[in-house]
C-alpha cells in the first residue's frame, strides 16, 4: 500500500501543490504529519473534548502511533542507506580494513552469509529456449564461474536469499579484445549470437513464476549483471542536441529498459555505469568497467611530490563539455611547479604517452564522456597517482565495499571551476594515503575481471538489506508481551491503510484529471500533425507587442498601452526599422489616434469569439500575427540594441526558434515531461519577455501553446501563467529549438542599506554572452509606477546558470530594506529579486549602466509628454508618433547583406547536380579539400562567383589540385560564361611549387585552367607591410575587389591578411573557419607555414572574430562598415553528401559545430542597386 501512495503523491504533487518541494521518504512525511496532529490532539486532550466521533483525532492518533511503530521497529525498506549491517561488520568479514579480498579467513560461512543459488545456463534454456540463441561473452563467463564457486550455495530455490541469473546482459563486446565491440573478435564471446532483451525478461518471469510455486517463505531477489552492452532505443549524440538545449543531460542512456524495470523490488541490478536516479542505494550494486591492458601496468613507485605532472586527463576531448572546459581553463597551466595535462593525443612537446600520463601524474581525472560513466577507471586507480572523480551522477563502482572517498577526491560537476583549488587543498599526507589506498582497492576489487566478480559474489553473500527475508518463526519465540505489542501496532498499520485508502480517493481526483488532460492532449496533438492544409500566410519580418488590458490592475485597461509605448521608443532609439504589430483589445485611446505607417493596429476582439485577458493574450497575437517571423516583446520589455541583426544568427536561421531563459530551472517532478512524453533535461524555465520565431515554420507549435492557454486553469498550474507554455509545445511535437545560454542577469538599484534591488531581467545577444539585448522591466513597470522619476538602472548582477541543480534558481526573492519595486501595487510586498552574485562593477557593466541610465531618463520623459495624471493625453499620439519615426535608410547601403542573402538562399539551392558529382579524396587518398563544390561553404562560393556584380574575384590560399574552394569559384565562372558574360579569371597563391604544378594540371585537365589565374609561390615572401600592399595593388587588385575568399593556414602573419584586406578593400569577403578559435586545438601550430603562431592576439581569428562583433551590432572597423549577409553557418554537406575522406570529417556533428563561415557585404558594396532600379524601386522583401 505505501509503495502505490507513493506514487500517488508522486504523480500528483507537481500539480496540486505545483512548485512545492516533494520529500524523497515516506517516513519523513509521516513524522511532519504526526508533529502537526499531535498540536491538534493535545489541545482537544487538554480541553476534554476527545470523542471517538472526531475523525480528525482518530486520525492524528493513528498517525501519531504509526509514527512511534516507525521509530520503534525501523521498518527496513528499499530506500535503506546502511552500509554492512553490525551482523556483517562482526561476523570476521572485515573488507574495509585492508581490502584484500585473497586473503585466508574472508570466505563468508553458511551461518553468516546469504544463500546464493546459482542458475546455469542450461537449467535456465531448457525452460526458456528462446535464450539459447543469445550470445554468452567471456565477460559473463567469468562471472557466472565464480558465481558458481559459492560457499553459500542454496540447495534450491526454495532455500534460496539471491538467486543469480545467467548474465545474458553481460554483453560487453570488448573485453578482452577491444575492437569495436564486436563479440565475434578473437576471445570475447564463448558463445555466439544476439543481443537478447525480450528473451532474458522471459527468463525472469520464469524464475518468479517458479519462486511463486514453491511458496517460499522467503522472497528471494534474482541477480541481473548489466553492463550497459546493450544501446539505449532513445539514446542520441549529444552533438545532435540543437545549440542551447543541452544544458547536462546524458546523450546515451545507461540504463536501456524502460524505468518500471529498474523499481521492480523483486530484481536486484549489478549495474556497470550505474547512476542517479535509477541505482537505488542498498539494494542494487554498482560495477566496475572491464580492464585494460593499462591497468595490469606496473603502478608508479615515485613519490608523489617527484612526480611530473600535478594534473592529467587522456581522451576525446569533444565527448563532452565537462572535456572542453577542463581543456581550455586549465591545460599546460602550472600549479605547484607542475604542469596539467588535458590533451586527446600523448604526441606533444611535453608528454610522450599514455603510460607517462598514469605514471607521472599526482593527480588523474576521471572526466565523463558521452555517459556518466568513464572507462578509465581501472587504469586511474591502479596507476599509482591519485584518482580524481568529476561527477554529479555516477555511482562509483563496489562503493559499499570501499568508499570512494577513501582513496580518492570527489569533485562536483558544478565545481569545475574550483578543480584546481580544491586538488591543492589535499595535503602531502592526505595525496600519499590515497595514493596507496588506490592500489589497495585496485589489487583488491578492480584489476582483474576474476577479482571484480568474487568483489560482486562477496557483497551478494554479506546479509545486507538487499536480502528480503521474512524471519519464520521469530515472533513466536518473542515473549508474550512484545508480542501483543507488536500485534497491536499491526492492528494500528492496518487502521492506518484504511485511511490511506480514503487519503488516496481524494487524490485520485487530481491524478485522474492528469490522466484525462493527458489524453486529451494527444489527441489535440495527433489533430494538429494530421491537418494536411493548415492555414498559412503572412510576410515579413516584425515585432509583435500586446498592449491594452492589464491583468495585474484590470480597472486601468491602459496601464500596458503606457508600456508597449514606450517598448516602441526604445526599439526605435536602437535605429531598428522593424514594423510593429500592437495588440489590443479595444482600446480606446489606440482606435482613436493616427499612429505612423510602421505600427499596425491589431484588435484581439477580431480573432477570438470571448473576452481574453492576462495570460492568454499573447499566444493569440503570436498565432495570429501577420508577420511570417517575428519577435515577440512583452509591453513591459525595453530593447538596447537593434534586434533585426537577431534574424540572421544560424540558431535562428537553423531552428527557427530563440527562447531566453529565466532564473530557476525546470524541477525534476515537473508535470512538464510526463505531459509531453520527454525525458527529463536540466534546461532553464523560458523568460517569454522576449521570443524569436518563424511563424510559418512553427505553426502547429503557436496552435498547440494556443490550446494550453485556453485551457489555462489546468495548465497554469504547471506553469507560472503562460511563460514556458510555447517551450512546452515544442517538447510535445520533439521539435528541436534553441534556448539563450547566457544566464540571465539583473538590473536595478542598490537602497540606502546596501542591499541589491533588482527589478529588471537582463537578457543577451545568443552568440554573444556580453551583449545584452533586452531588458524586461517586470517588477517595476513603466505603467504602474507614475509617480517614480529618480534613476532606478543604477546596479547591475550577471546570472548563474541552475540548470544542474533542478527547481532552484541562482539567488532568492527578498524583501530588501526601502525596495519598493512596484510599490503602486505591491505596497505590501515590497517584492524585487536580488541574485547570489556580486555586483558588476567592470568597464562593460559601467558602460551599459551609463547607456541605460540616459535611456531611461528619456523614455521617463516620454511618459511625462504623454499622459494627463494617471491616463493619456487626448493628442498623446501626436508627442509619440514623432518620437518613433523609423530611421530613413537607402536599399543601397541597409539592405546589400540583405540582397546577398537572398539571392544565396536561392543559388545554393538550384545548383545543377552534375556539377557536385567530384571525387572527395585527394591522392594520397586520406585527406579531403576544403569547400569541396557540394559543402555548403563550396555552393556559396560557386553562387558568389556566378553574382552577376561580382567580377574581381581573389581566393586564398588554395591553390593545391582537386575539387576545392578556387575549383568551386570556376565552376561559378564557367556558368556565368555560358551565360554570356566574359568573367575576369579568379586569383589565388599556392606556397608549394610542385603543388602549383599539380594543381595547374588539375585545372587543365578539368577545362577550368581558363578561369584561374593561380600564382606559384610564397605571398610577398621577404617584404615590409608597405611592401607587400605594393604589390598586391600592382597585381591582385588594381581595382577593388569585388569578392575575396580568405581560409587562411594555421600561423599565417598579420602582415598577410592585413595587407590583403587594406590593398584590396573588398565588397564581399567570406571568411572560412569563422570564429573558430585555432590555438585552442591541440598540436595544430606545427601546420604552420610560418614561425607565427595563433596563440598570438594579432592572429587572423582574433581579428576575424572583432570584425564579426563590428559588423553584428552595425559599428564600422578600420576597414569600414559591413554587414553579415550568413553569420557562421556550418561548412559541413548536407543529408545526401558523399561518403569518404574529408567528408567523413563532417559526418562527425562536431565538426559542424566548429567548422563555419561567414559573410560580410560591405555598406558601400552597391549589390542591389542596379536590380532595384531594373524593378522600379521595389524593395527586397517584395521581390
Amino acid at each position: 500500500m505505501l509503495p502505490r501512495c507513493r506514487s500517488k503523491l508522486q504523480l500528483v504533487f507537481p500539480l496540486c501543490q505545483m512548485k512545492g518541494e516533494y520529500d524523497d521518504t515516506i517516513q519523513s512525511a509521516l513524522a511532519s504529519a504526526c508533529g502537526i496532529w499531535l498540536k491538534v490532539c493535545c489541545r482537544r486532550i487538554l480541553c476534554g473534548r476527545v470523542r471517538v466521533r472526531h475523525a480528525a483525532q482518530l486520525a492524528g492518533l493513528l498517525l501519531l502511533l504509526l509514527y512511534v511503530l516507525f521509530t520503534w521497529l525501523h521498518f527496513p525498506g528499499p530506500s535503506s542507506h546502511s552500509n554492512l549491517s553490525p551482523e556483517c561488520e562482526s561476523n570476521g568479514s572485515d573488507w574495509n580494513a585492508e581490502w584484500d579480498m585473497s586473503s585466508p579467513g574472508t570466505e563468508a560461512t553458511l551461518e553468516a552469509c546469504a544463500l546464493i543459488y546459482p542458475m546455469s545456463h542450461s537449467e535456465l534454456e531448457d525452460a526458456v529456449p528462446q535464450l539459447k540463441s543469445c550470445v554468452v561473452t567471456t565477460y559473463a563467463a567469468h562471472f557466472q564461474r565464480v558465481m558458481e564457486q559459492t560457499t553459500c550455495r542454496a540447495k534450491s530455490l526454495e532455500d534460496a536469499d539471491i538467486i543469480w541469473m545467467p548474465a545474458y546482459f553481460g554483453c560487453n563486446c570488448n573485453w578482452p579484445t577491444y575492437d569495436g565491440g564486436r563479440c565475434e573478435s578473437t576471445g570475447n564471446a564463448v558463445r555466439l549470437g544476439n543481443k537478447c532483451v525480450e528473451e532474458v525478461l522471459l527468463g525472469v518471469d520464469y524464475i518468479l513464476a517458479e519462486v511463486w510455486k514453491t511458496r517460499s517463505h522467503k522472497q528471494p531477489r534474482v541477480v541481473i549483471l548489466d553492463d550497459n552492452g546493450h544501446e539505449a532505443p532513445d539514446c542520441c549524440n549529444y552533438f545532435s542536441i540543437p545549440p542551447g538545449l543541452w544544458q547536462g543531460q546524458p546523450c546515451f542512456n545507461t540504463h536501456f529498459l524502460p524505468a518500471e524495470h529498474y523499481a521492480r523490488p523483486e530484481l536486484l541490478w549489478a549495474f556497470r555505469g550505474a547512476t542517479w536516479p535509477m541505482y537505488r542505494k542498498g539494494i542494487d550494486i554498482a560495477l566496475p568497467s572491464p580492464p585494460h591492458a593499462a591497468a595490469s601496468w606496473p603502478p608508479a613507485s615515485s613519490p608523489l611530490k617527484s612526480r611530473k605532472y600535478f594534473a592529467t586527463f587522456k581522451g576525446k576531448l569533444l565527448m563532452h563539455p565537462i572535456r572542453v572546459y577542463t581543456h581550455r581553463h586549465f591545460h599546460n597551466k602550472t600549479y605547484e611547479g607542475k604542469k596539467v595535462v588535458i590533451a586527446e593525443r600523448m604526441a606533444d612537446e611535453f608528454v610522450k604517452g599514455y603510460g607517462e600520463v598514469l605514471h607521472e601524474t599526482v593527480f588523474s581525472l576521471l572526466l565523463r564522456g558521452d555517459t556518466h560513466s568513464t572507462h578509465r577507471w581501472n587504469d586511474v586507480v591502479c596507476s599509482g597517482s591519485v584518482p580524481v572523480l568529476v561527477t554529479d551522477y555516477m555511482i562509483p563502482p563496489y562503493n559499499e565495499l570501499v568508499p570512494f572517498e577513501s582513496y580518492g577526491v570527489f569533485v562536483r560537476e558544478s565545481h569545475i571551476d574550483r578543480l584546481m583549488d580544491i586538488l591543492q587543498a589535499v595535503s602531502e599526507e592526505e595525496r600519499e594515503a590515497k595514493r596507496a589506498a588506490s592500489l589497495r582497492a585496485c589489487r583488491s576489487f578492480f584489476q582483474t575481471v576474476e577479482v571484480q566478480a568474487l568483489s560482486l559474489r562477496r557483497l551478494l553473500e554479506s546479509p545486507l538489506p538487499r536480502q528480503r527475508r521474512n524471519q519464520k518463526g521469530l515472533l513466536l519465540a518473542l515473549p508474550c508481551h512484545v508480542v501483543i505489542w507488536k500485534l497491536l501496532c499491526l492492528m494500528i498499520l492496518v487502521g492506518v491503510c484504511l485511511l490511506g485508502c480514503w487519503a488516496a480517493l481524494c487524490l485520485h481526483g487530481c491524478s485522474l484529471e492528469v490522466r484525462k488532460e493527458k489524453a486529451r492532449l494527444e489527441q489535440k496533438i495527433a489533430e494538429l500533425q494530421g491537418a494536411s492544409q493548415r492555414e498559412r500566410y503572412g510576410s515579413g519580418r516584425g515585432v509583435v507587442l500586446v498592449g491594452g488590458s492589464n491583468h495585474h490592475v484590470s480597472q486601468h485597461t491602459h496601464s500596458y498601452t503606457f508600456d508597449a509605448l514606450l517598448c516602441v521608443a526604445s526599439l526605435r532609439r536602437t535605429g531598428s526599422s522593424l514594423p510593429v504589430e500592437l495588440w489590443h483589445q479595444g482600446d480606446a485611446h489606440l482606435l482613436s489616434a493616427k499612429l505612423p505607417e510602421h505600427v499596425f493596429l491589431r484588435d484581439f476582439r477580431d480573432v477570438a469569439s470571448e473576452n481574453l485577458e492576462g495570460y492568454a493574450l499573447p499566444a493569440v497575437a503570436m498565432l495570429h500575427s501577420s508577420f511570417e517571423e517575428f519577435l515577440y516583446l512583452d509591453a513591459d520589455n525595453t530593447v538596447l540594441l537593434d534586434p533585426a541583426p537577431l534574424f540572421e544568427i544560424s540558431a535562428y536561421t537553423t531552428l527557427g526558434a530563440v527562447f531566453w531563459p529565466d532564473f530557476p530551472s525546470f524541477r525534476r517532478d515537473s508535470l512538464i515531461w510526463r505531459m509531453t512524453d520527454q525525458p527529463y533535461y536540466p534546461l532553464q524555465e523560458v523568460e517569454n519577455g522576449q521570443l524569436l520565431i518563424h511563424r510559418n515554420r512553427h505553426l502547429a507549435k503557436l496552435e498547440l501553446a494556443y490550446y494550453f492557454s485556453m485551457n489555462k486553469d489546468f495548465y497554469f498550474k504547471i506553469t507560472l501563467g503562460d511563460k514556458d507554455l510555447l517551450m512546452m509545445a515544442f517538447l510535445a511535437f520533439s521539435t528541436p529549438f534553441h534556448q539563450v545560454s547566457t544566464p540571465t542577469g539583473a538590473m536595478g538599484y542598490t537602497t540606502a542599506s546596501g542591499a541589491f534591488c533588482g527589478h529588471t531581467m537582463l537578457q543577451h545577444h545568443p552568440s554573444r554572452e556580453d551583449l545584452p539585448v533586452f531588458a524586461h522591466r517586470n517588477l517595476l513597470k513603466w505603467s504602474a509606477n507614475l509617480d517614480l522619476h529618480t534613476p532606478s538602472w543604477t546596479a547591475v548582477k550577471r546570472g548563474r546558470s541552475t540548470a544542474l541543480t533542478p527547481g532552484k534558481q541562482p539567488g532568492h526573492q527578498q524583501l530588501a530594506p526601502g525596495c519598493k519595486c512596484d510599490g503602486a501595487h505591491y505596497a505590501d510586498e515590497n517584492y524585487c529579486v536580488d541574485l547570489d552574485t556580486d555586483q558588476d562593477k567592470s568597464a562593460k557593466a559601467s558602460s551599459l549602466l551609463e547607456t541605460a541610465a540616459a535611456l531611461e531618463q528619456e523614455l521617463l520623459r516620454l511618459r511625462e509628454a504623454l499622459r494627463a495624471g494617471p491616463t493619456l493625453r487626448s493628442d498623446w499620439w501626436v508627442t509619440w508618433a514623432s518620437s518613433v519615426q523609423a530611421p530613413s535608410s537607402s536599399v543601397a547601403s541597409s539592405s546589400g547583406a540583405s540582397w546577398l542573402a537572398a539571392y544565396l538562399a536561392i543559388c545554393v539551392e538550384s545548383i545543377p547536380a552534375e556539377e557536385l558529382e567530384f571525387d572527395t579524396l585527394d591522392n594520397s587518398g586520406s585527406e579531403g579539400w576544403a569547400e569541396h563544390p557540394h559543402s555548403s561553404s563550396g555552393r556559396h562560393i560557386r553562387c558568389l562567383a556566378e553574382h552577376p556584380e561580382l567580377h574581381r574575384i581573389a581566393l586564398t590560399f588554395y591553390g593545391y589540385p582537386g575539387p576545392n574552394g578556387v575549383f568551386s569559384a570556376a565552376l561559378g565562372l564557367r556558368s556565368k560564361a555560358r551565360a554570356g558574360a566574359d568573367p575576369q579569371p579568379a586569383f589565388t597563391f599556392e606556397a608549394s611549387e610542385e603543388r602549383c604544378r599539380r594543381g595547374l594540371a588539375y585545372l587543365e585537365a578539368e577545362g577550368m585552367s581558363k578561369y584561374v589565374n593561380l600564382r606559384c609561390g610564397i605571398l610577398c615572401e621577404n617584404m615590409t607591410e608597405e611592401g607587400c600592399r605594393r604589390y598586391l595593388t600592382g597585381t591582385v587588385c588594381p581595382e577593388r575587389l569585388d569578392f575575396l575568399s580568405i581560409d587562411f593556414a594555421l600561423g599565417v602573419p598579420p602582415l598577410i591578411y592585413r595587407s590583403l584586406l587594406t590593398a584590396c578593400r573588398p565588397r564581399v569577403l567570406f571568411a572560412e573557419n569563422s570564429g573558430l578559435n585555432l590555438s585552442s586545438l591541440p598540436g595544430q601550430d606545427d601546420e604552420s607555414h610560418s614561425n607565427f603562431s595563433e596563440h598570438d592576439p594579432t592572429s587572423w581569428h582574433h581579428w576575424e572574430d572583432q570584425l564579426h562583433q563590428l559588423a553584428a551590432l552595425g559599428q564600422p572597423s578600420e576597414l569600414g562598415s559591413y554587414r553579415l549577409a550568413v553569420d557562421r553557418r556550418p561548412s559541413s554537406l548536407d543529408a545526401e553528401r558523399p561518403k569518404g575522406g574529408f567528408f567523413e570529417l563532417f559526418s562527425k556533428s562536431q565538426d559542424s559545430e566548429f567548422r563555419r563561415f561567414s559573410l560580410y557585404v560591405a555598406e558601400d558594396s552597391g549589390i542591389g542597386e542596379a536590380t532595384t532600379m531594373r524593378n522600379g524601386g521595389q524593395a527586397g522583401s517584395e521581390l
